[in-house]
């Protein structure tokens, strides 16, 4: 029988890592505190017959070499265009492909410089993406030295000025950046709103460009059958490697002994034994709340510390009767994006800020029974909504009132940009930052365990001493969204912890 490797939490990044250490011959165990596998790629069941696809709905940051590498039986589709509704008349329909998306920004701005923004951002994604899909370098005393220069050779072949370029645009405020390429505030705000997601910024944030640059890097295509597609495959092959999952089991402790990790106790008092445990949680949870202080030294505590999770996101689901399609030009849409002007989204992101209800939040909205008609009965549609401003630690508290006055909020948004009324609402369903800590077990209520920022990424995501995801306890490694590779939905994470062990 090979090493007994323990795996808490049986979201995409665990269940990834899981696969990857079945089939190098451990013995995985997976522990998740909920009844079902998946996380915040779970399907939920939020009225009768009605049901998401997950908490979050995109899946086009996967990269399918990884779903290949890990035997996923998934299918592949393009991503539907996103709709910019406006404030008037018609919106903006934005494809990913770069003459489509050329073309409808034409339509509406002849000065835009759609040609020279794509060309700057097709030289420099491809870097952004090997950063964030290989291992991070050690950056120690003792490390080789190799992997990061082979990192500044790859920024170097940009030429001098694109490498300039990069230096003066990441750490930049978005809005600034693409006010260069693009007038219209419709066009601004519909390229920088979903990448915005995970981030405590808005678009007059410095480093709010890096965001934006990152999220074009990850890009592609996207899943059929959404993140319960994905968690339904990942479960199919863990299983089938002889992976078990003991769902409904919360750890409440990382058990160790002389510097190196025992096993793990869960909340009943069991003990579960292993000779390896890889966290695929939050790595402040980890750290922090299931390490004994007496095992983390003092320097890399206080690095832990201070790993920022500050969710701004809560999420609203509606099911409705009949499409849903913008006000302006009547069409259905899978995708839209209400927040017309970058200042609109600044905003949504002030109230998150100062800690108030947002009056006018901006919304990243998704249809999914459009693609999935299992979603729905007949007729009828899911309507999945991230909400963008809402503050985790709410001045006035989370409480029902609270909760309903960000319902009205949403409601009262979608009303007046999509043909959406309220007498076509049958159900709805309302997950504050508060009720997204608790079903989910997100610190912050922050979706990737941690924010993206230039001080949160490769060799300083989660923290220096852990970006390559060891920590100091001898056989405890981190391998969720809140470390490398992480930041929006990857299997990156799971995937490169998983090696790591291996790798020791």
């Amino acid at each position: 029988m090979g090493t007994h490797t323990l795996v808490i939490g049986a979201g995409p990044s665990g269940l990834s890592a899981a696969i990857i250490l079945a089939k190098a011959g451990h013995t995985v165990t997976l522990v998740e505190r909920r009844e079902v596998p998946g996380g915040i790629c779970a399907g939920e069941t939020f009225a009768e017959g009605f049901k998401t696809s997950g908490l979050v709905h995109d899946t086009c940051h996967i990269n399918p070499e990884v779903v290949a590498a890990l035997g996923l039986d998934l299918t592949w589709r393009d991503v539907p265009p996103l709709f910019g509704c406006a404030e008037e008349g018609e919106g903006l329909a934005l494809p990913r492909d770069k003459a489509g998306a050329k073309a409808a920004i034409a339509a509406r701005d002849s000065s835009a410089d759609y040609e020279g923004y794509a060309r700057w951002l097709g030289k420099v994604t491809p870097i952004a993406k090997q950063l964030l899909e290989r291992r991070a370098p050690s950056i120690g005393e003792s490390s080789d030295l190799w992997p990061l220069l082979k990192t500044a050779l790859g920024v170097r072949m940009l030429g001098e000025r694109d490498m300039m370029e990069l230096l003066r645009i990441a750490p930049s405020c978005v809005d600034d950046w693409l006010s260069e390429h693009f007038a219209d505030p419709l066009t601004r705000a519909t390229l920088m709103g979903p990448s915005l997601t995970g981030a405590w910024m808005g678009p007059r944030s410095p480093t709010s460009a890096l965001c934006l640059i990152l999220y074009e890097a990850l890009c592609g295509r996207e899943l059929s059958g959404g993140p319960q597609a994905l968690v339904d495959a990942l479960t199919k092959v863990a299983t089938s490697l002889g992976g078990t999952l003991k769902l409904g089991s919360e750890v409440t402790r990382i058990d160790i002994a002389e510097g190196r990790v025992t096993g793990v106790t869960l909340a009943d008092g069991q003990h579960l034994a292993a000779e390896r445990v890889l966290s695929a949680i939050g790595p402040r949870q980890t750290l922090l709340t299931l390490v004994d202080p007496l095992w983390l030294p003092v320097t890399e505590a206080s690095e832990v510390q201070n790993i920022r999770v500050r969710g701004t996101t809560a999420k609203v689901n509606l099911a409705i009767t009949g499409e849903l399609r913008s006000a302006g030009d009547g069409e259905a849409q899978e995708r839209l994006w209400i927040g017309p002007t970058p200042l609109d989204i600044e905003r949504a992101f002030d109230s998150a800020k100062m800690r108030v209800l947002p009056t006018a939040p901006a919304l990243d909205v998704r249809v999914p029974s459009l693609s999935d008609p299992s979603l729905a009965p007949e007729g009828h549609h899911v309507v999945s909504v991230l909400v963008h401003g809402a503050a985790h630690d709410l001045d006035q508290g989370w409480d029902a009132d609270a909760e309903a006055a960000l319902k009205d909020a949403v409601i009262a948004q979608l009303t007046r940009f999509t043909d959406l009324t309220e007498a076509r609402i049958v159900e709805s369903e309302v997950l504050t930052p508060q009720a997204l800590s608790t079903r989910y077990g997100l610190e912050g209520a922050h979706l990737f365990h941690g924010e993206v920022g230039l001080d949160q990424l490769w060799t300083l995501r989660p923290t220096r001493a852990t970006s390559r995801h060891r920590t100091p306890v001898a056989g405890l490694y981190v391998g969720s969204n809140g470390a490398h590779g992480g930041g929006a939905l990857t299997l990156n994470p799971g995937v490169l912890s998983a090696r790591a062990l291996l790798a020791d």
